[in-house]
């Protein structure tokens, strides 16, 4: 749900509620989302706060650490530490300059988006996760010759570790 202008003009209130199933190797977990955000757009320029509330629970033998034995994945948390809150802050900041957003044919997109893992109801982890995107895009005639590059950075701060569930994970 979005509400275009409802904190001031050009400000948004965007409300996300989502519940998802997912299969990795050695585990699978369902998951319920809620985000709040509200985005400010300025020309080509879009910063979106948001604070983001993640509720895991885990299936499967990959809570455990294959070298140590311990619970590391989803460290912190209550009872058998298949459950789990994930609760972070997001900023994301974004500079497009493409034609079209849906259907582009040319033209330059830069993102910038930093989480902060914070304490909720007791659970929580402590970390700091940047994500770095450029896209970029130039017409070959009929065709769009389009490239896109994300890098990430990932610190954990004391003793709880990074839950599985934050970290970055390789495919596409």
């Amino acid at each position: 749900l979005t509400q275009p202008d409802a904190i001031a003009r050009r400000v948004d209130l965007n409300l996300r509620v989502e519940g998802g199933h997912r299969v990795e190797e050695g585990y699978r977990y369902f998951a319920e989302r809620l985000r709040v955000g509200t985005p400010a757009h300025f020309g080509p320029i879009t910063a979106v706060p948001s604070l983001n509330l993640e509720y895991y629970q885990t299936f499967g033998d990959a809570t455990r650490n294959e070298l140590g034995g311990q619970a590391q994945a989803l460290l912190n948390c209550p009872g058998d530490q298949r459950t789990c809150l994930l609760a972070y802050l997001e900023q994301r900041l974004e500079l497009d300059f493409r034609d079209d957003a849906v259907e582009t044919r040319r033209g330059l997109y830069l993102a910038l988006s930093l989480q902060e893992g914070i304490h909720a109801f007791g659970q929580g982890f402590s970390y700091v996760r940047a994500l770095p995107e450029v896209r970029a895009f130039l017409p070959l005639g009929r065709s769009v010759l389009a490239f896109r590059g994300r890098v990430g950075l990932l610190h954990a701060y004391g003793k709880e570790g990074v839950p599985l569930l934050a970290r970055f994970t390789g495919g596409g």
